[in-house]
């Protein structure tokens, strides 16, 4: 199953972009939450105080201070599947080309996925 795949390959990292209770809500029976693993950066990190992209330099020390490895392959999720774009956008522009994202999200992955690869902010999911 591909949502799952990426927990069994340690050679990528996985970064969501989720705000926190930003999304979630709103959403019956999803909670907050993240991916094992996951690195979260909410997309605003990468916006300066005009609202664009910060410049290389900047995404560069941004990545860095997060603790990603810009040498290894990025997949990219956050609530819904849209805002990790931005962290897909800031490592093309690093040079990065092995990046994915999982546009199930969050909201898919609280659906399919077994309580013990849940993450929660809340009481956590239930069978």
């Amino acid at each position: 199953i591909i949502w799952h795949a990426f927990l069994m390959l340690p050679e990528l990292q996985l970064w969501t972009a989720v705000s926190p209770g930003s999304l979630f809500d709103s959403l019956k029976n999803i909670q907050s939450g993240h991916f094992p693993g996951a690195i979260n950066m909410p997309y605003t990190t990468f916006l300066d105080s005009s609202g664009k992209h910060h410049n290389t330099e900047a995404l560069t020390k941004l990545f860095k201070d997060a603790g990603v490895d810009l040498e290894k392959p990025i997949w990219a999720s956050c609530g819904s599947g849209v805002t990790a774009c931005h962290i897909l956008l800031a490592a093309d522009r690093l040079g990065r080309a092995d990046l994915f994202l999982y546009d199930g999200a969050w909201v898919e992955w609280f659906k399919r996925a077994s309580p013990d690869l849940i993450i929660s902010e809340g009481k956590g999911k239930k069978e």
